[in-house]
């Protein structure tokens, strides 16, 4: 009986070392920083009080961007986007100012113009779902005028688009015939797919 008791103790030393049962076995207090990482948290997706996603990015991009012509694009929309009532009553005058300026011949600020479109569709939700094909219809000529031939001006497309996506998919969620609607109008951009600075995951 010793003898086993011996070898047992024996071959708990060799498989587990000394630090691994003292793991094992030991209760470890976490700190309030550490518990409070481990917990799971859902957000509302709600901006801050008096304000909207479209507005916040637009000041921000405002900042960054010291041209005189996104100084004017900033001043001609800032009356319509304090408010999301604002933004919804506008959408048509906000979202066809924002395509306007979706050309190669400005490479240099799709990019703010791209998180724009995804900020607006943060705010109007369900109401953006009517701007859909449009919205792919410009990323397609855009790709068809040069864009295509730029990785970078197809990251930013296609950034832009995921996000749009993710705003909705709540709408898409509850209105699959109507998603489905607009599909044949995202295919067009599959052809892009076969592209070596194009991965699709």
């Amino acid at each position: 009986m010793c003898f086993l008791v011996t070898k047992f103790i024996h071959w708990t030393t060799v498989c587990f070392p000394y630090n691994y049962l003292r793991s094992f076995w030991s209760f470890f207090y976490k700190l309030p920083g550490p518990r409070i990482e481990d917990v799971f948290a859902f957000v509302l997706d709600k901006p801050p009080n008096g304000s909207t996603f479209f507005k916040d990015c637009l000041v921000e991009l405002r900042d960054q961007n010291t041209s005189a012509d996104f100084i004017s694009f900033f001043e001609d929309l800032l009356p319509y986007i304090q408010t999301r009532q604002s933004i919804v009553l506008y959408s048509e005058f906000i979202f066809s100012k924002l395509v306007s300026e979706l050309q190669m011949e400005a490479r240099f600020s799709l990019d703010p113009i791209l998180r724009l479109i995804a900020a607006l569709s943060r705010d109007l939700k369900d109401d953006f779902a009517p701007f859909l094909p449009r919205v792919v219809n410009s990323l397609v000529v855009l790709l068809n005028n040069g864009g295509q031939k730029d990785a970078e001006t197809i990251e930013q497309i296609f950034t832009s688009w995921s996000e749009i996506i993710e705003n909705l998919r709540f709408c898409f969620s509850r209105d699959i015939q109507g998603a489905l609607r607009n599909t044949p109008v995202t295919l067009s951009m599959k052809k892009y797919q076969d592209r070596c600075h194009v991965r699709w995951i």
